[in-house]
Formats: structure tokens, sequence, C-alpha cells
């Protein structure tokens, strides 16, 4: 059924155009479909003069006049309960809706100028910046809708969010998805009122219901192309799919730039051209149309006019070369075409914008940043590899710290002028020296992901590139270049992608096209980029070093070193190419490459991205290597890592990856590689490797190799929406050095946490330090839980420092502790979902901690072990009787077992004490909140879930009070404590969990308070240290599943 409200908006929108009347935009659109209580015209706006005369300059360093600029501005007056002010502006002319990001810089200039220049009035108050909305228009034209939201913290820099439309657009998304939210009822409250305003610009709402519209019209062509083609791989069929869906979006973006495709009658070129069928009756659109403007039109030269397709750049690149697959089509029918491009078909219901969203600009439509997003939900079988798609402010976040890092390595520019420069985008207290000292730098910049994927890290490092380049510009104008050549210059020279998946670099590709084009006013050759955005494994050849020994000693034995720089000037002329020229440049290249393996004994690598000769050129300049290496490597466990892999970098190392490291670890170890002395690694990965024995050989590496080193953690939320893993930042910079390392948690949202310090905390450790907590008595590394750093309270700290001779770790209290007790167990034992029972061929069975409520089990309640020997078995020798058991995940309840004549199952660890240490007192430990702190804070969170995971180096090493001072405890408490149900810790803690914590007094239940008051006592803790071990323990536990559900 059709929404009413939005089919009265559609037609005031079409009734708008239709008039050219501005005057219509008030009454048809503004007050007759969104029903806004306008006044009459003598008291309705309010006009503010001279708003464009103080920024001619901005207007020409943006290639505008002041003929295109704002000419008119008038408020609205206000509305009963509605707590916005609504300015609309009128321009001059339609290139700033039409020409790259330029609407930011005028809005930005307008609203400084509303905030300084425009005295309130009783009708007119002063807004908040997150209160005024912008309606820009040019006559009836083009339409854009704006808000800013108010910066956090520290940071200068407002984020705008817009939504509009043009001439001959749909406009689906904004009548369904934007005006409708922004109708005014008379029955609105304040709040009312404020939430339709967000939803009004909330871009997550459009995308994810694109998101499942692509999908579904995605699986349904994959039904057709199979059909029709002779593919019988599913592979195969689904990356045919994506290249005809990756072309199309291609064009259906650049179709929003003027000129570019012609055909037929408005500007909706693919929509045109399908509607005009096959040019025979008996051909298809398919074959007689689209398959010529692919494989013609736009791929070959001097072919771009034709009445097939109209008429069309040659934009050559590689996106529209025929490749095998598209020749296994045989055809593909117009049924399919009817519903991605006739009336209503997937990308004319949808409001496209050719301008990629960035973290301080965002349209509320789909733009091209959504195609990263589009490949890692469809490519077959990515998150199965351990690939998931890196969000954009966290992208942005970490390409302005290496840039920033760059910076303050290799310039002796102010750091607080580097900082506002690339965080604020503000100039101030920069020189011209500066600048051109920091523009000089920059262009220079060698950076590389080498686990791409479809290239949310390129995009990112470009946007803040170009942002730069562009902010420096006004200092110096002789730093003023086009935004097209700016952006063809650095891709061309300071970006590099590797990824295993070849459409996956087929993508990151597509996104650095469409930026291209986002800026251009004509057509734009676009670069080859197969050169620079390898298809191939980072990790299969050896150490790229080689070319720098080559080099610094003048010898090339075996002709590699006179191969590798041919492959190098190759790559350089190689990306303008075209024709002929790029087919023959293409096949030199490889067959250098493949002489270099040959000499190397490498052929079966022929795989993998041989860093060395390909970027020689990286490598052979002065202090060679890469200066920034960004990267979300694949989360793959170290089981799931082929064995050749595993050898391979075991052997070639140095030490820093282990036959049990997870594949993110070989990645930091390629990146040490590839960096230059000085250059920054900036990673984002699993946080395991603070913790687990793998980990100890990265965190020497870390310590003895790298400086200004930043370890970033997130205590409320979970980076991934994909992945089961919790994850870190890692910053630092190739050198050695004997500076500290800096610790920093999170405190709330990403966003939120970045731009305000005051939800950052921070902890700065020397690397003698943690050299010396890590120690072994040989003075060996062993490794340390940096976790503790970065989320353990000052009360564990104090606790673990000053009464280190009355704690005792578990290793020291047992004469033995293993994983389960069924080692004895006969082969044909069989489990039975009965209790044991007084049977003679029956064991009880503790199988899963779901099958437990409580310290002591009820083994009438428990599985069992069924055979004949059963009992001949327990009573044997081998059998191992645990004391004390540990189960290995925890949620919200977290408590020790007691042992028994049971047998214990693969999930639990389990104890034996030494004589001098009773159950009773070791249980009353092992259950004192105090130890389930230390659980919480040693506990593994790396494998999200909210899981807490508690292994055997955990169980083994985990500190308790020494259970020889807890004489003193009653029986009755102890029977108390084993007996009953043990609850989630807010409740053993005496927490309501829907109330504040900290606002509640801990009240733990009677059996747990004396054990916890004799604990206490022993350590002569004061009553505030008392609370905190009670709130920081339920606080971390709250955190724990809170980020477990935070995206």
């Amino acid at each position: 059924m059709v929404d009413p409200d939005v089919l009265r908006i559609e037609n005031a929108i079409q009734k708008l155009q239709e008039s050219a009347d501005e005057s219509d935009l008030i009454e048809i659109l503004l007050q007759g479909a969104l029903n806004w209580p306008l006044a009459d015209e003598d008291d309705e706006n309010l006009a503010i003069d001279g708003i464009s005369d103080s920024w001619d300059d901005v207007l020409v360093e943006m290639g505008f006049s002041s003929e295109d600029a704002p000419i008119e501005l008038r408020q609205v007056m206000p509305f009963p309960n509605w707590p916005h002010g609504i300015f609309i502006v009128r321009f001059g002319s339609n290139k700033f809706f039409t020409q790259g990001r330029g609407m930011t810089t005028p809005l930005r200039t307008i609203l400084r100028e509303l905030m300084e220049k425009v005295s309130p009035t009783a009708d007119h108050p002063s807004w908040k910046k997150d209160q005024i909305l912008f309606l820009c228009h040019s006559e009836t034209e083009y339409f854009q809708f704006a808000r800013f939201e108010v910066p956090k913290g520290d940071s200068k820099t407002s984020k705008i969010q817009m939504f509009g439309w043009g001439p001959n657009e749909h406009i689906r998304t904004v009548c369904e998805y934007n005006l409708k939210n922004l109708i005014y009822k008379d029955e609105m409250n304040e709040e009312d009122a404020t939430k339709a305003f967000d939803s009004a610009f909330d871009v997550s709402k459009v995308s994810n219901e694109f998101y499942e519209d692509y999908r579904m019209e995605f699986e349904n062509a994959k039904q057709f192309i199979e059909n029709n083609s002779n593919l019988t791989e599913e592979d195969d069929i689904h990356q045919a799919t994506q290249i005809l869906f990756n072309r199309i979006l291609f064009l259906r973006f650049i179709e929003k730039k003027k000129g570019w495709l012609q055909f037929g009658e408005n500007g909706n070129y693919l929509e045109q051209l399908f509607k005009a069928g096959g040019i025979d009756s008996d051909t298809s659109f398919y074959s007689s149309r689209l398959r010529r403007l692919f494989f013609e039109g736009l791929a070959v030269e001097g072919k771009g006019e034709d009445p097939a397709y109209g008429k069309v750049p040659f934009l050559s690149g590689g996106l529209f070369e025929e490749n095998e697959l598209d020749k296994s089509i045989n055809d593909l029918p117009d049924e399919l075409f009817e519903r991605l491009l006739g009336d209503g078909g997937l990308f004319y219901r949808w409001n496209f914008t050719v301008q990629e969203s960035t973290p301080f600009d965002v349209d509320v439509a789909i733009d091209p940043e959504m195609i990263g997003t589009l490949f890692e939900e469809l490519v077959t079988g990515r998150n199965e590899k351990g690939a998931f798609y890196t969000p954009r402010p966290v992208v942005a976040y970490m390409c302005r710290e290496a840039i920033k890092s760059v910076l303050k390595e290799r310039t002796d520019v102010d750091t607080e002028a580097i900082r506002k420069l690339i965080d604020d985008d503000d100039n101030e207290g920069l020189s011209i020296d500066d600048a051109r000292t920091i523009n000089s730098v920059l262009a220079e910049v060698k950076a590389i992901d080498p686990a791409c994927g479809s290239g949310a890290y390129l995009l990112g490092l470009l946007h803040e590139l170009v942002r730069v380049h562009t902010k420096l510009s006004t200092t110096a104008e002789d730093l003023l270049e086009s935004r097209t050549e700016m952006k063809l210059r650095i891709i061309s020279n300071s970006i590099y992608g590797v990824d295993l998946d070849r459409f996956a670099t087929i993508q990151a590709s597509l996104r650095l096209w469409l930026s291209i084009s986002v800026d251009a006013t004509e057509p734009e050759l676009m670069p080859n980029l197969d050169m620079n955005i390898i298809h191939g494994d980072s990790l299969l050849n050896d150490d790229p070093q080689w070319v720098k020994k080559y080099e610094h000693f003048d010898w090339d034995p075996d002709g590699n070193r006179a191969r590798a720089k041919q492959i190098s000037i190759i790559r350089k002329e190689y990306i303008s190419s075209s024709g002929e020229e790029k087919i023959q440049l293409r096949e030199r290249w490889k067959s250098l490459l493949q002489e270099v393996m040959e000499s190397k004994g490498e052929v079966e690598k022929s795989q993998g991205a041989y860093f060395g000769a390909i970027f020689y050129d990286v490598f052979v300049r002065d202090n060679g290597g890469f200066d920034i290496v960004l990267a979300n490597p694949p989360y793959v466990r170290q089981e799931d890592i082929d064995e050749s892999t595993k050898k391979n970098w075991v052997k070639n190392s140095e030490g820093l990856v282990s036959g049990k490291s997870d594949l993110y670890i070989y990645f930091y170890a390629r990146a040490k590689q590839i960096l230059r002395k000085g250059g920054v690694s900036c990673f984002i990965c699993s946080n395991t490797w603070l913790d687990v024995e793998f980990g100890a050989p990265l965190q020497l590496d870390i310590i003895e190799n790298f400086k200004g080193i930043r370890i970033i953690d997130f205590r409320k939320m979970r980076i991934f929406e994909n992945a089961e893993v919790n994850t870190i930042i890692s910053i630092m910079e190739k050198d050695n050095s004997e500076d500290d390392i800096d610790f920093i948690m999170f405190e709330d949202s990403f966003e939120k946490s970045i731009q305000d310090p005051l939800l950052r905390t921070e902890q700065t450790i020397s690397k003698s330090e943690l050299k010396s907590k890590a120690s072994d008595s040989k003075g060996d590394y062993i490794g340390y839980k940096w976790s503790l750093i970065l989320r353990a309270p000052e009360i564990y700290h104090s606790v673990i420092n000053n009464h280190s001779d009355k704690l005792i770790a578990i290793r020291d209290v047992c004469e033995k502790t293993q994983r389960n007790n069924m080692r004895v167990l006969p082969k044909d034992s069989k489990m039975l979902k009965e209790s044991a029972g007084d049977e003679r061929d029956r064991a009880p069975f503790l199988h899963s901690f779901k099958d437990t409520n409580g310290i002591r089990l009820d083994l009438s309640k428990q599985k069992s072990i069924s055979h004949p020997k059963i009992r001949h078995v327990m009573e044997g020798g081998n059998f191992v009787r645990p004391a004390i058991i540990s189960n290995r995940f925890y949620g919200a309840r977290i408590y020790f077992i007691e042992g028994g004549d049971f047998f214990v199952n693969d999930s639990f660890f389990i104890g034996q004490l030494h004589d001098r240490f009773n159950v009773k007192n070791t249980i009353l430990a092992l259950n004192s909140t105090l130890s389930l702190l230390f659980v919480e804070l040693r506990g593994r969170k790396g494998q999200g879930g909210g899981v807490l995971s508690f292994y055997g180096p955990e169980f083994t090493g985990h500190q308790i009070i020494n259970p020889t001072l807890l004489d003193g405890i009653d029986d009755a408490v102890y029977d108390s404590l084993v007996n009953r149900e043990i609850g989630e810790v807010f409740v053993e803690c005496g927490f309501d969990p829907e109330i504040p914590l900290r606002e509640q007094e801990p009240s733990p239940l009677p059996d747990r308070k004396v054990v916890d008051e004799l604990i206490f006592d022993i350590l002569e803790l004061t009553q505030e240290e008392r609370n905190e071990i009670y709130w920081y323990l339920c606080e971390s536990v709250q955190n724990r599943e809170e980020r477990s559900k935070s995206v």
C-alpha cells in the first residue's frame, strides 16, 4: 500500500519542478505537503544582507564566482513546539549542487555568520548549531536540506548531514525516508519533533533498506546468469554477477555528472537506454546495447559514439575490459534488467549521490562509500576467511593518526599545529613555509594496506590527504591544484594495496575511480590500478629488503635488481596507458616478475605479492620502505592457517611468529619488514595478543623495535558487527627508543571518545617496567597481560603490588592441574542423559557448565558415563579426582565448582590440591568477590559475544587469597554458599543492574559478605576500596555484555 504522506510529498516535488515558480516551494511543498505552519509573507522571513560579501576568497579557492554564491537568506518564523530554526538559502547558480562537496564550505560560512551577525528577536531567536535546518535551493531545480551536529570534546569541526534532489532524479528516498519525517503535526511536542528531525537525517535506515533490496536483486540476477551462461561453479556465477552490478553501479553514479553519458531525453542514462529496448525485435537489451556499451563504447578509444548506446567517454582503467566470465555469458533477458533499470527498478527507486561521505560530511543517500559494505556483505566466503569491513569513523581516525605520526617524525612543524590541521581542519598557526613543508612530505608519502579488501583504508587515506592538501593551499597559494589532479596524483604515487581476493582489488579500484569522478568536471581517463592495487598474497614471499641490499652494494648477481627496476618503471608508465600499449606493458610486467621468481626459486609462490620487485622504487629510495602500513588483517585462528605458510613464517620472522600465532601476527611481521625506519604501523585487530602466549614475541618486538606506541581498547563497544571478536588499535613507529607506551581506553562510543578527552582513560607505562613485569628469573621476556594495564582498576594493582605475600597462584595451590579427567575412560564408554544413581556400570559426569547452578553439584541431576568397567577405572590409580573445577567460559555467572567422585568434560580445568590446602578454604577463596574480579580482569575477551574465556594459563595463574588464612570461617557459611544457587554477579553483590551501579551501595548476599569481609580485613582495605571491588566487578561484566550488543 502506498503511504499517502509519501505520495503527497512526491506529487508536491513534481509540481514544484514543473512549475519553475519559486513561490511554489513555500505553498506546495512546505505548507502543503509538509504541513509547516508558515506565517504570512510579510512576517514570515527575515532577510539577512551581505551574506556573500566576506567570502569571495573562499569562492575563488573552490573554483566558483560570486554569481554562484548564496544570494538570499531567509529565516522562517518558529513553529509551536518545534525546537528548530529554519533558514531558506537561495543560490545564484546550481554549481554548488553539482560540483564535488561544494555545498559544505558555504553552509559552514553561513552558519558562522549567523552566529556572529544575527541578533535574536522575539520571533526569530538564536539557535544552537544542531537545531538549525537549512533548505538550500537554486531556483526550482536543485534542493538540499542540511543540518549540523555539534562537535564533541575538543573538536571544532561539526559534521554536516544532507539530503536532496535535482532535475529528473528519482525521489523515492527523500520522500519516504527523509521528508516524511519533517511533516509538522499539531500534536507534536519538542521531544517528538527532535526524534523526527533526527530520523530525517538517519543514513543507516536508508543504507540498511538498500542493502536488503540489493541483496534480493543480486540473488535473482545470479539465477539469470546461471541459466544463460556456461558457468557452473557457484563462485564464478557470484563473481560474474558482482562484475555486472559493479559496472551498473559505476554508471549509475557517474550519470549524475551532466553530459558524460548521453542518450534519450533526460540525465537518467541507463534508464533511457533500457527503455529503448533491443535494437531489433529479436535482440535483447543486453546483447545489442549494454554489452556493446561496456566492451566498445567505454573500453575502446574512438568508439565513444554509436546509435546503440549514444555518446559516452572512453574510460579505460579495466572495469569495462571483457574477461573470461563475460565471455561465458551467452545473453541475458530483458526481464532481468526490468528489475534493475526499469520503472521502480533497483537502481532508480533509490536516491544516488556521487559525493562519497566523509566523517565530516554525510549525504543521506546511496553514495559510493556504500560499495565497500555491499562487497563485504555479498562477496562469497569473505567473512569465513576472517575479513570484515572496517567502519568509516574508525578508518578516518586511523588514517589521521598515521598522517600525524608521519608529519611529527619528518617535519619540525609545531605538534599542536599539526594536530589542529589534521583533526580539526584548522590551519591557524601554520606559516607559509610550514604549509609547504607539510605538503612536500605528504606528496612523497607511500602508504599500503596489505589486506586491503574493498579499499576502505585506501579511500580513507585519499580523503584525508585531499582534505589536508586543500587546506594547505589556503595558506600557501602556490600549492593550489584541482581536486581531480590532486586525487590522480595521490592515487598514482602514494596509495597501494594488496589482497588475496581478486574481486576485492577490483572493488577497491572501482571506489577509487568513482572518487576521481566525483570532482572531475570533464570525463577523465581512469588510471590502470592493477599494478598499484595488487591481487596476491601479502604473506607468501620472503622479506623484500633484499632489494635495498642489492642497491646499497651496487650488486646484481642474478639480474633481479635490473628486473625489479624495470618492473617499477613499467608500473609508473602503465597507470596512464591504454590500448595496445597497455596490453604490452602488462605482458612485459608479468614476464619480468615471473623471471624474478624463477631466479629466486619461488615459482610455486606465484600468487604472492612480490613486494621487493613490484615496489622496488619504494624500497630503494632514501631510508626505503613504506611510510604508512594501515591494516585490518584477517581474523584467522592458527589451526586454520595452512602448514606451508605457518612453516615459512616461523622460519623467517625472527621469532615474531610461532606455530600458535593467529594470522594477524603474520601481518604485524610483514608490516615490520616493509616499513621504513620511522614509518608508522596502524592496525586494528583481535586483542588476544595482549594476553595469550603467542602474543609475547609481538609484545617484546614492539618494546624493542618501535616508538610512539599507543594501544587503544574499547570498554563498551565492539567495532565489527559481523565478527565475534574484540579488537584493539595499535599505532607505532618503527624505530627503537626507550620512550614509554601509552595505553588508552575509549570509555564511550568510538566517535564520542575520539572527540572528547574526558571519555578516554590513558595510562603511560615505561618499557623497562613492562619488561620487568614479564621477565623470568633468567631475564627472558615471557609475556604479560597487557589488557590488565588497560582494564584493571587501581585497587587491582594495589592488591597485587602491596599484598603479594598474602596471595597465591592456583599452580602453587595444586599438585596437579589439567584439562578434564576423561583420559582414563575406556574407548567404548557412552554418555547418558540419565544420572548414574547406584548403577555399577555408570559414573556421574559433569558435561556442561549449563548443567550446574551452584558450587556443589547435585549428582542426581547430572548426566553419566556408562561402561561395565567404569567403577573399576575410578578406583584405579590413574583416575584424577578433582578437588576444584574451573569452567572455560563465563557470562555474568562466575563461580568455581567443588570437585568430587565424577568425570569432568573437556570444557573444564581441574586441580588436585597440595596436602597443606583443604578444599573448604580453597573453594571459599576461589569464590570470593576478589577472586571473581581477578577472573573478570584476567580472562580473555577476544572472542566477542560477551563471553569471558578462562583457559589453562588463566586458571593456573589465577591468584587468590592464601586459603590457609581463611580457617576462621564457620562451616555453616561454607555450607550455605556451596549448596545454594549462584546468581549473576549483580545479584551476588546486591545490585540492581537496571540502576547505575555507582548510585547503589554494595549489599552482598550474607554468606558472601562473611567471606569477603574476612579477606578485606586481611588485606586491610578501606571501605572505599571494598566498594570499588564490588562496583568494578559488576561494571566490567556489564560492559562486556553491552559491548557484545553494541553493533
